[in-house]
């Protein structure tokens, strides 16, 4: 019986990898060799062209994996997922805001103009696109961003912001626990640590193909193993740090399966625009997101936290 177990594994795996498992498996050798950047601006390959081929406004930037819910474009769905997520924090006029992760600046551009923040402070451990958001920020006041990693956060002030933001990369961080500390350490009380963040499905410890793939899914898109938590190891971890009322909202099929159908379309549309290889990032994490959704292994969440 064990062994035909283990033949009906070895099936079933197929089935799943096929597809895109030999690129997954690629992205692992360059992470391991060090021949990739996690956050370079290859994103923008998203911004040059509409389903239909036309155009986009190339002065956009937007690096997140959008919410699809009532739009096809991505700059659009990216904006759409930045606006939720703020609603869900109660991001209001008058607050002082730290963001951690900005991307290329046009969330930060969203608090300021759409949302009316007093005070945005922030840094991101990406130096080309901090330079790109210092540029589309210019003439913002009361403003300060910088280029650093998550150990140079003691330097910002304590108890002087109203919400602490992480959109969409969180789940990238080294030492994610310290980072909630750290942000607890910088709200005033009553303040609230806001993320769109990922989550372990429940029924995604229960099979032993299902912790390899995760693992590899993992290892191929420089998430420490150890940020992927289910809901009530992440609530946890946040009472840990200090943070009550901890609130979640899932909104896997509106963000994880709105990239994959999108990016299967876009792809298709104007694959011969660009050099295959700068699709292999777009595909392979469609398709992973796709697997994550109907293979129960993830959720994408809201979440935020009071001090």
């Amino acid at each position: 019986m064990a062994p035909l177990l283990f033949c009906c594994a070895i099936i079933a795996l197929n089935q799943i990898f096929q597809s895109w498992f030999g690129a997954l498996l690629s992205e692992i050798v360059k992470r391991i060799s060090g021949r990739t950047e996690l956050f370079d601006n290859s994103h923008l390959l998203l911004h040059q062209w509409d389903l239909d081929g036309k155009p986009l406004n190339q002065h956009q930037s937007w690096f997140n994996l959008g919410f699809w819910e009532t739009t096809r474009q991505y700059p659009q769905a990216c904006e759409a997922l930045a606006i939720r997520f703020a609603e869900f924090g109660q991001l209001a006029g008058g607050q002082n805001v730290f963001d951690i992760g900005f991307g290329c600046g046009d969330q930060l551009l969203l608090w300021k103009k759409h949302f009316h923040v007093s005070v945005i402070h922030g840094q991101n451990i990406s130096k080309s696109q901090t330079e790109m958001a210092k540029e589309k920020t210019v003439g913002l006041e009361n403003l300060i961003i910088k280029n650093a990693d998550l150990d140079s956060l003691a330097d910002w002030p304590a108890q002087f912001y109203d919400r602490v933001l992480a959109l969409d990369c969180a789940y990238h961080f080294d030492k994610k626990l310290n980072f909630f500390c750290e942000a607890n350490r910088m709200l005033r009380t009553s303040g609230k640590i806001v993320l769109a963040d990922i989550l372990l499905h429940k029924e995604a410890k229960n099979f032993l193909w299902k912790k390899f793939l995760i693992w590899a899914i993992a290892k191929s898109s420089s998430i420490p193993i150890e940020n992927l938590v289910t809901i009530e190891e992440y609530t946890v971890q946040l009472e840990k740090a200090g943070f009550q009322h901890v609130q979640y909202q899932f909104i896997d099929r509106q963000v994880f399966m709105g990239y994959a159908n999108f990016i299967k379309i876009y792809h298709y549309q104007n694959q011969g625009k660009a050099h295959p290889h700068r699709w292999l990032k777009f595909t392979g994490v469609g398709r992973i997101l796709e697997t994550a959704v109907k293979k129960k292994l993830f959720h994408f969440s809201l979440i935020s936290a009071s001090k």
